[in-house]
């Protein structure tokens, strides 16, 4: 029975795979590691993290038990009222560095803007928020792991929402960003920039 289940274990790994959506991705003209500033739904994310490009973008999970492919990478908005803030979330990125890379999510918590709906996103627009590293403030979730955030190292510096435009079912999101983060360790985010779709699932509690 054990060798039954671990060949069905294996046959799943081997039937499942990450694929990136090349076609959600297009490169910037001066660094084709790191996708260009969009306004279209692009469903990616990008940066320099301490010098290195932080990529995030929509990739699918791909398998032969599914005939419906699942995306993961994605944007998702946790509004908490008790904390009084919205904590905007670019998950499933990686930065790289030489030939290895470093799995590491972007968040923007946003104090005193509660974001719970598509409609809440439009208050957004041409804001220019500053993160203060006390009322709003950067982080990044090394290894993806929102269990383990740190609110001891917070990121100061400024987010820009440039454009909400509703589009069919969802609404497109995109602007630009940049902090640093000054603590036990220091960490530099510049030239952030971020493009995406996003759905009323995409709202967490």
């Amino acid at each position: 029975m054990k060798t039954v289940k671990t060949y069905i274990i294996l046959l799943l790994v081997l039937t499942s795979c990450y694929v990136d959506d090349e076609s959600s991705f297009i490169s910037d003209s001066f660094d084709p590691r790191m996708p260009q500033y969009s306004e279209e739904g692009a469903n990616t994310a990008g940066a320099y993290i301490n010098n290195y490009p932080w990529v995030a973008r929509k990739r699918i999970i791909s398998s032969i038990f599914s005939s419906r492919p699942n995306a993961v990478g994605t944007m998702s908005i946790f509004d908490s009222l008790a904390t009084n803030g919205t904590f905007m979330a670019f998950q499933g990125g990686d930065i790289f560095i030489n030939e290895s890379s470093v799995n590491c999510s972007v968040g923007l918590f946003l104090g005193g803007i509660n974001l719970s709906s598509q409609d809440d996103l439009f208050q957004l627009e041409g804001n220019v928020i500053e993160l203060d590293g006390d009322v709003s403030f950067g982080q990044l979730i090394f290894d993806n792991n929102f269990d383990s955030i740190n609110y001891d190292q917070v990121g100061v510096g400024t987010l820009y929402i440039r454009r909400v435009e509703r589009v069919d079912s969802h609404v497109e999101l995109s602007g630009t960003f940049g902090f640093s983060i000054i603590s036990d360790e220091e960490h530099s985010v510049f030239s952030g920039r971020f493009d995406y779709k996003v759905y009323p699932e995409q709202f967490r509690d």
